[in-house]
Formats: C-alpha cells, sequence, structure tokens
C-alpha cells in the first residue's frame, strides 16, 4: 500500500476492499491513487484531503474555500505561475498568502516562488483534481480529460467534513509537523490563529533553608 492507502485503512476511513479496489483499477488505468478514489467514489473529497495533508504535516483547505476565492486575491498570483506550480491562492494576510496545493514545494523552490511574489506562502493541501477544477474556474485553464469527468461527478457529491487525522507513524513529515487540530479548519480560522504561548521555565532546584550541623570532633 501507498502511504495515503495505509493511513485510510488504519483509521477504517474507506474498506479494504475499496482500496484494493482502487490499487486495481490505478494498475490499469494509470493516475494518483486519490484520484482513483474518487472516481470509485470511496471517500468524501474534503475528507481525503484531510489524510492527505497529514502526510505532510500540513492543514487542508475546503473546496468551498478553493472555488471561492474573491477575484482580487486570484490576481495575487499570475496564470502562468499559477500553471506553472499548480496552486490557487485562497487567502492573504499582511505577509503571508495562503495557497492550495496537492503537494508542497521543494523548500527553495517554495522560497523562491514567495519572493516573486512578495509574499511568505503558507500551503493549504487539496485534492489533485480540486487543483485541476480551480485552474479551470479561476484561470480558465482547460482540465485534460479524464479529470473534466471526475470534476463533474465531484459536482453532484457532498464535498465531505474534514476530521482530524493523527500523522502517521512513519510518513512525510519532513516539512513541519504540525497537523490538523481540530474538526474543521478553514482559511478564515487560519488568519485569526493565535500564537502558540511557550511553555513556563522549569522551577528553580530547591535550596536548603540552613547549613547541616558541623560533625562533633
Amino acid at each position: 500500500m501507498s502511504a495515503l492507502t495505509s493511513l485510510l485503512a488504519r483509521d477504517h476511513a474507506v474498506p479494504v476492499r475499496k482500496i484494493e479496489e482502487a490499487l486495481s483499477r490505478q494498475v490499469m488505468s494509470g493516475g494518483d491513487i486519490a484520484t482513483v478514489l474518487l472516481e470509485i467514489d470511496a471517500i468524501a473529497e474534503n475528507t481525503l484531503a484531510a489524510y492527505q495533508a497529514a502526510l505532510y504535516g500540513l492543514l487542508p483547505a475546503t473546496r468551498d474555500e478553493v472555488m471561492r476565492v474573491p477575484r482580487d486575491q486570484v490576481r495575487l498570483v499570475p496564470r502562468e505561475v499559477a500553471e506553472k506550480h499548480r496552486l490557487v491562492p485562497l487567502a492573504v494576510d499582511g505577509r503571508a498568502l495562503l495557497v492550495a496545493m496537492a503537494a508542497p514545494l521543494d523548500h527553495d523552490v517554495e522560497s523562491q516562488l514567495g519572493f516573486l511574489l512578495g509574499y511568505d506562502l503558507v500551503v493549504r493541501i487539496v485534492c489533485e483534481v480540486r487543483i485541476t477544477a480551480a485552474l479551470g474556474h479561476h484561470y480558465g485553464i482547460d482540465p485534460p480529460a479524464r479529470q473534466k469527468r471526475l470534476i463533474e461527478q465531484l459536482r453532484h457529491r457532498e464535498a465531505g467534513v474534514v476530521p482530524y487525522v493523527a500523522p502517521p507513524e512513519h510518513g512525510k513529515l519532513s516539512l513541519g509537523q504540525r497537523t490538523l487540530v481540530s474538526k474543521k479548519v478553514s482559511a478564515s480560522a487560519w488568519l485569526d490563529e493565535p500564537d502558540e504561548p511557550e511553555p513556563p521555565p522549569p522551577p528553580p532546584p530547591a535550596r536548603p533553608s540552613s547549613l547541616p550541623p558541623a560533625p562533633e570532633g
């Protein structure tokens, strides 16, 4: 199994028989396993995105957040940049630009792209097909035929909930250890998220109130 399917099986989020069906179909038709799971309607889209995000120690974005980005926010990322790096802007707060992607960028690429755009990038994870749908919706980029069919199917399905997903024991947590910590996390919630307080320093060791008596000579 892949890291994603192992995580889904661990939590019983997808029946094992459905995972086996998806793996067999992937062998015949290709594509990433997340796309195949959606094609056979094995799991809701937002739920799947939460599991994909957990593999990277990141938070997911929801379908609505990706598809309902205001036009002025979309303009922050030029079409050619969005198409090349397969990302969609979600929200901006000061120097931080929240972007949706199917997988995080390499650190050096992310730093260079952030410098180009003039923001510090903060990545939220969604399914690959949702990035394709958003690029089509916001930038007019035509999707491949296979994903176009899936996008149309997803229009008629519930997006699903965003569950808490415990991090994998042996996963892809190389880009940070931050994980989903609530039942549902949105872009607006992230922008209002307070800094975590630092733990208090340990108390000093106890000191004796008086010196011990001197031994008798």
